[in-house]
């Protein structure tokens, strides 16, 4: 026997059913029930023979295998059928050479840990008079996918454009504890993906030599065979899965370790998808004055991502604007790359006061669009005028028209000129302020110069109406800035029927038997002619009717002589009623009449007394 070689036998049998659990004999310590791994091992004092293998044991029957003891073998013993053969590894470095440089256990990058804190790495056989000058070293094992399974990747477009995501996996065997002959340890093995995406379908395969015990693993292998292997269905970005394996060392030296990962993974590309943005900039003057310049200089920008193509500027203007092609403009741009810009510019003309509006939209082949409208406030010098006068007039009267000038704006007017239309049926009489008449125009003007805003002037005149019937009296007013404002009033010219009644009698005193007479006069004295002139005499007693003449036609009935209706009595006109009687009886006899008219209220009522008197030779 070779002094420091142990074998440690299989202590109890051990195999993984079809779920994957170890399966353990009775004697298996009830703090390992779970996993079903034996604790105990024994050492015999003698070297039993190597156990037996049957054909249809694998090397992990054997690892797991029933003998509870195993005899201590030379380094150089082959290995019992159905152990997988160890390679010799003598690692021999000359007194001249320098240190071997020893291995981080976790991360290459850091500095070597002790020893001690290393992992495990491939089985190594010390060859029979060489020195141990062996080592452990670390296995670190990165999974990709073969060469033969990769899908090709296609050329970038352009650099930028596009980002690849490719999973990453490396393996690493860590120590927990102390190794020692005959003592329970523990190493685990990690599985880091390191890579930029996901990977699926993870296996990790790990082998051990023949003089390990496995006493149990955490979480349970899912499949058994030459190789002990764990399955998961993902392994995320910076994941790591650790197993924890437990295990009894038999003999001293190095002992070896090797996984394996295999995993699925599902190339990613992201490309970059670019936007295109439209915005529009206006700058121009917000306030102009009637009839200058309002030119507006219009920028397109793009602060997007993406290059914006076919890009169209189009303006829509208010009818206070003008432009030599319209009130719609559309101008062709091209395109624009990003953070770029492109400027035009859109003369126009304020030619309407007020608040004036320009519309503006950016489209493009794409979805990138722009709306923008610009409020245009146009200073227009104002005059506001208005007229006041009678809304009636009798004919002949006169009647006086005040017209008020008020510069409703905030910008003055120069050489204010008022002029003021006479109807036909008006007369000009006079007018204020220097009001020059134009008889041949019928026009009354007045200049009133200049008017600051806010400033207000009057004129008047006197007019005389002449002509009945409805009138319009029309004011103009106008400055240099081209203001023009016009105001108007309507005058109706009314006439009045004014009849004077009278009688008179043609002789006075009259002889009895006498034939004599009595007139009734009605004239119109006013402006309107009256209609309906109806006369009605009543005789006295004492005289006699002999006829009666008139306008119109008469009849006599009951002392009382009733003459049929005038229709119209013209303005200035008279009408002669006459009737002819005989004194019978001498005295003063009285001639009673009554007029009555549409122009009047009331009847006019009068009388005239006549002296008949007898001749006393008689």
């Amino acid at each position: 026997m070779r002094r420091g070689t142990w074998i440690l036998a299989m202590s109890g049998a051990m195999a993984l059913n079809a779920g994957g659990a170890f399966a353990a004999e009775p004697d298996t310590d009830p703090a390992f029930a779970q996993v079903g791994v034996p604790t105990r091992y024994s050492r015999s004092a003698t070297p039993p023979k190597p156990p037996t293998t049957s054909s249809t044991k694998n090397f992990y029957d054997e690892l797991f295998g029933d003998d509870p003891l195993a005899a201590e073998l030379p380094a150089a013993e082959t290995p019992s059928k159905g152990t997988p053969p160890q390679t010799p590894v003598t690692t021999t470095r000359p007194a001249s050479a320098p240190p071997t440089k020893r291995i981080p256990l976790d991360d290459p990058s850091k500095t070597p840990a002790p020893e001690s804190d290393r992992v495990m790495h491939a089985a190594h056989s010390q060859a029979p008079g060489q020195p141990n000058q062996s080592f452990i070293q670390p296995v670190r094992a990165t999974g990709t996918e073969s060469a033969s399974k990769a899908t090709p990747r296609a050329a970038s477009p352009r650099a930028g454009d596009q980002t690849h995501s490719t999973p990453s996996v490396i393996v690493d065997w860590v120590k927990q504890s102390d190794i020692n002959v005959g003592q329970e340890c523990q190493i685990d093995l990690v599985a880091r993906n390191t890579g930029n995406a996901p990977a699926s379908q993870v296996t990790l395969e790990a082998t051990f030599p023949s003089s390990v015990r496995l006493t149990s693993a955490e979480p349970k292998p899912t499949a058994s065979g030459d190789k002990l292997t764990w399955t998961f269905d993902s392994l995320p970005v910076g994941g790591e899965k650790r197993i924890a394996i437990k295990l009894i060392p038999s003999r001293r030296g190095d002992l070896g370790t090797s996984a394996e990962v295999r995993f699925s993974s599902q190339s990613g590309t992201v490309f970059k998808v670019e936007e295109p943005l439209l915005k529009i900039a206006v700058k121009g003057p917000r306030e102009v004055l009637l009839g200058d310049p309002a030119s507006q200089l219009i920028t397109v920008s793009n602060p997007g991502t993406g290059t914006a193509n076919n890009v169209k500027l189009e303006a829509v203007l208010s009818e206070g604007l003008e432009h030599p092609r319209g009130n719609r403009l559309t101008i062709e741009i091209g395109s624009i790359s990003p953070g770029d810009s492109q400027t035009v510019r859109i003369g126009l003309s304020a030619v309407k006061g007020g608040e004036q509006s320009m519309q503006i939209a950016a489209t493009s082949s794409s979805e990138a669009s722009s709306v923008a409208v610009e409020k245009i406030q146009v200073i227009a010098p104002s005059l506001k005028v208005a007229v006041d006068g009678p809304g009636l007039r009798y004919k002949g009267r006169s009647a006086t028209y005040v017209t008020s000038v008020t510069n409703d704006g905030t910008v003055a007017n120069n050489n204010v000129r008022v002029t003021q239309h006479l109807p036909e049926g008006f007369q000009f009489v006079s007018a204020d302020r220097g009001g020059k008449y134009d008889a041949a125009q019928r026009t009354i003007h007045w200049f009133l110069g200049r008017m600051e805003g806010g400033q207000t002037s009057q004129v008047s005149c006197e007019l005389v109406a002449n002509s009945l019937g409805d009138f319009g009296h029309q004011v103009v007013v106008v400055s240099d800035a081209g203001v023009r404002s016009e105001a108007k009033t309507d005058t109706t010219v009314k006439g009045v029927a004014s009849l004077g009644t009278e009688i008179v009698d043609l002789d006075d005193p009259v002889e009895v038997g006498a034939e004599t007479a009595w007139e009734v006069r009605v004239r119109n004295d006013g402006s309107k002619a009256a209609t309906n002139i109806a006369l009605i005499c009543e005789l006295p007693d004492e005289v006699e009717l002999l006829s009666a003449r008139g306008p119109t036609q008469a009849v006599a009935e009951n002392r009382q002589v009733i003459y049929k209706a005038l229709p119209q009595l013209a303005p200035g006109q008279q009408a002669i009623f006459r009737v002819h009687v005989k004194g019978a009886v001498e005295g003063t006899h009285r001639l009673r009449a009554k007029v009555t008219s549409d122009a009047l209220e009331e009847p006019l009522l009068m009388e005239e007394a006549t002296k008949f008197y007898a001749d006393t030779k008689k």
